[in-house]
């Protein structure tokens, strides 16, 4: 029943996207001292989304940027952060959800396991549960993103189809 279905995209989607989640999360931390880093840890998953937590990891550390990336289910784990923590000669470390809402993942795994065993491996630990959803800039992001959806012409896919059936390059 409905006209016009339109979907966005996820917050990770192009390469310039995870340049602009570190802006933001440097913003949201402020400045952080040679022995400090921030930990932020997602939950992981088998799907190939995954890919996006050792991109972001990736993304970081080619920056130079003090922001480590955990999966409570996937990879990086716990074992890689603090491998990356020690290598770094990282003392005390903020752990914040690499998640949109901040729940129970959020409370049970960061806040208690994960900042359990940081404790154990000599880390003074401070526990920021703030998701990214609560932060302006990324609320901002996903509405720059509905506008741009609003103002754009839905595709008829039966036409794409058709275009691509005789052998001419579909417009997009």
């Amino acid at each position: 029943k409905f006209e016009d279905i339109r979907v966005g995209t996820p917050l990770l989607t192009e390469v310039d996207d995870y340049f602009k989640l570190i802006e933001v999360i440097e913003k949201e931390v402020g400045v952080l001292k040679e022995d400090e880093g921030v930990v932020m840890i997602g939950h992981g998953t088998e799907h190939p989304a995954l890919s996006a937590y050792p991109m972001l990891a990736y993304v970081t550390k080619d920056l130079e940027k003090p922001i480590y990336i955990g999966t409570v289910e996937g990879y990086p784990g716990l074992d890689n952060v603090v491998r990356e923590l020690k290598r770094d000669n990282k003392r005390k470390v903020t752990l914040m959800p690499l998640m949109f809402v901040a729940g129970d993942h959020a409370k049970n795994d960061i806040a208690e396991d994960w900042k359990e065993a940081l404790e154990e491996n000599g880390f003074e630990v401070e526990v920021n549960l703030k998701g990214l959803g609560e932060i302006e800039s990324i609320q901002n992001i996903f509405i720059e993103r509905a506008k741009k959806l609003e103002n754009s012409q839905p595709e008829d896919i039966l036409v794409k189809k058709a275009e691509y059936a005789k052998g001419r390059k579909a417009s997009h």
